[in-house]
């Protein structure tokens, strides 16, 4: 059952207060000789008409999710950001644990507490990231009930120009499933199952959203403790990182083209079976089966052929990303060592540099395509 703060009810005069409070905020930045027309309520949205001037601002949807649940988000974020800078203590204290191995003079209780340590830190960065992911996830959910609530209010109130193109009759035939041509006939309708899946992207952006100023932070951080370890030898590696960056981009083109054609083919293939399903005694009556059915396998043919070239382009590209880790470390350490006859790459180095090079590959790898969602979404 859902808690009264996640309900419709509470939720949508929440979003429609903030939506409207926006308008008197744009009369009062418009110049003081527009004079006000007009009012009209037009699909829960005042649209506002003016004499002259300069241009109107109206209502924003992302300024009017920040005002509903902008204080949840941000407490949601405090807990990424402790999360993204606990995950480097434990370099750290891998650096501490060698260095207290190496050394016969370290009093044995300052290995239990190092590894004590350790310990604890892993069980609150877990806690912690579980609960950043169980708030975001109830915020996306919560901006994707307000989006719908907004949507199904629009879609009740169709245009005088929807209405006059359109019959009762119509409406009953594509509530019961007739052959109509929707786009010709319902195009708000069609623009209003869009949104529904638009407002889902909303929900999706909220799981990672946090991950456009949180990838930054890491690289940061990231590459800030790599040269106090390897030094300047350290941009050698990261170079390597950032060309294998196109790399990754250009399988993601290739892979978004062969995904376009095999939609087509994929199209092509519903279209024929709606046909063979509509005709179905016609075909039956001819004994047009084999040849039907030859065509069908033909476009599904050519649909698996999409469908295995987009499958060798993905274990290319995660074969990259896999080998990613161990180009960079090996083009870092071989820099290092190479530069300076009195570099030594022993066993603290190595290891607390592995692990920093870790935490730097989900950042660098996923801050490309966060980008790419983000303007989506928008």
């Amino acid at each position: 059952m859902l808690n009264e703060d996640d309900r419709t009810n509470k939720i949508a005069p929440i979003f429609d207060r903030h939506w409207l409070n926006q308008l008197p905020r744009s009369e009062r930045r418009s110049s003081e000789n527009q004079k006000l027309v007009s009012y009209r309520n037009n699909e829960a949205n005042i649209e506002t008409k003016v004499v002259s001037g300069s241009k109107k601002k109206k209502p924003g949807v992302i300024t009017t999710l920040y005002k509903t649940f902008g204080w949840y988000f941000i407490f949601g974020a405090m807990f990424k950001l402790c999360q993204d800078l606990l995950q480097f203590t434990s370099p750290q204290l891998l650096k501490a644990l060698i260095i207290f191995i190496s050394s016969e003079d370290e009093p044995i209780w300052h290995g239990y507490f190092i590894a004590i340590t350790i310990f604890l830190i892993a069980i609150v960065q877990s806690l912690i990231l579980n609960f950043y992911f169980q708030r975001m996830f109830v915020v996306g959910m919560r901006v994707r009930t307000a989006l719908i609530s907004a949507i199904y209010r629009k879609s009740l109130n169709l245009s005088n120009a929807a209405r006059k193109g359109t019959t009762l009759g119509e409406i009953v035939n594509l509530m019961s499933g007739k052959k109509l041509n929707i786009y010709q006939k319902f195009s708000e309708l069609i623009n209003f199952l869009c949104e529904i899946v638009d407002a889902q992207r909303f929900m999706d952006l909220m799981m990672s959203i946090n991950l456009v100023w949180s990838c930054p932070v890491q690289i940061g951080l990231a590459i800030f403790f790599l040269y106090l370890e390897m030094g300047p030898s350290v941009f050698a590696g990261l170079l390597v990182m950032i060309l294998l960056l196109p790399l990754n981009g250009y399988l993601a083109a290739l892979q978004r083209k062969i995904q376009t054609k095999q939609m087509k083919h994929k199209d092509e293939r519903v279209k024929m079976m709606n046909e063979i399903l509509n005709g179905i005694k016609v075909i039956k009556l001819y004994a047009w089966e084999y040849p039907f059915m030859e065509i069908v396998t033909n476009i599904r043919d050519k649909e698996m052929k999409k469908l295995i070239e987009m499958a060798y382009f993905g274990c290319v590209s995660t074969f990259v990303w896999t080998c990613a880790p161990f180009l960079v470390s090996l083009v870092t350490f071989a820099v290092y060592v190479l530069s300076d006859e009195t570099h030594v790459l022993d066993a603290q180095k190595a290891f607390v540099s592995l692990a920093l090079f870790n935490l730097l590959r989900f950042p660098m790898s996923m801050l490309p395509q966060m980008i790419t969602f983000v303007v989506m979404v928008n």
